[in-house]
């Protein structure tokens, strides 16, 4: 770090710490918002190319910066994102050192209205684009709100177009069939290569629903044997 000119330091934008690491490095800072050790790194990465600037946290207000990263186009389109993405796909959007980050869709939506989302409710999508931050598209709902709306517009694969499917629709209706004319459920599993269980959970229609054919059949001779001793 010798012959490196530090810039002023920035507690006076009201940081108490350094604000990587998603604002939890707390080290005492010395210049850009950062400690000594994340200022090195950010000034390695800087040499010769283009940098995303400082946070300004006191001339530069959270809605400003969230605005800035926002491309709005009119009112029923969606409005992308433009900073930093979740795996998932949101945006995210760093408000101060004692918010940390948000989903930058919620933030949208506590923009608009004034209200913070509301502990035990989520920021749900009624368009199926994570990154959109236009918040008529956005609303405050529960995890299961979210799951039977993400149901409900088929935004998850299902059966054979998940990743990590093992049978496709086709052998799922084979063995409901099968199974519904007295073929055993562990002579199935042993024949498709998946778990009993699995088997079961198939002929009693709670997994791959989507599909027709035979279901709760266990009744039916490829039902399989009791255990139970004759009183």
């Amino acid at each position: 770090m010798s012959g490196v000119e530090v810039p002023d330091v920035v507690s006076a934008q009201g940081l108490t710490g350094c604000v990587e690491d998603e604002g939890t490095c707390g080290a005492p800072i010395v210049g850009r918002g950062r400690c000594r050790k994340h200022y090195g790194r950010w000034w390695r990465k800087s040499q010769g190319r283009v940098v995303e600037p400082a946070l300004n946290l006191k001339s530069s207000t959270p809605a400003a910066r969230f605005n800035a990263k926002v491309s709005r186009g009119g009112a029923t389109q969606c409005w992308p994102w433009g900073g930093s993405l979740h795996p998932k796909g949101h945006g995210e959007f760093y408000v101060s050192p004692g918010r940390g980050r948000v989903p930058a869709h919620a933030f949208a939506v506590e923009l608009a209205t004034g209200v913070r989302c509301p502990d035990g409710l989520e920021a749900c999508h009624r368009c199926d684009n994570p990154a959109c931050c236009n918040p008529r598209h956005i609303y405050y709902g529960t995890r299961q709100q979210n799951v039977d709306d993400m149901w409900a517009r088929e935004r998850t694969p299902r059966g054979s177009a998940r990743p990590q499917a093992k049978l496709d629709e086709a052998a799922v209706l084979s063995i409901r069939t099968r199974f519904a004319a007295g073929e055993l459920s562990t002579h199935l599993a042993l024949e498709y290569g998946v778990s009993d269980s699995l088997i079961s959970n198939i002929v009693n229609g709670h997994a791959w629903q989507h599909v027709g054919g035979p279901t709760g059949t266990h009744g039916r001779p490829g039902r399989r044997p009791s255990t139970r001793k004759a009183v």
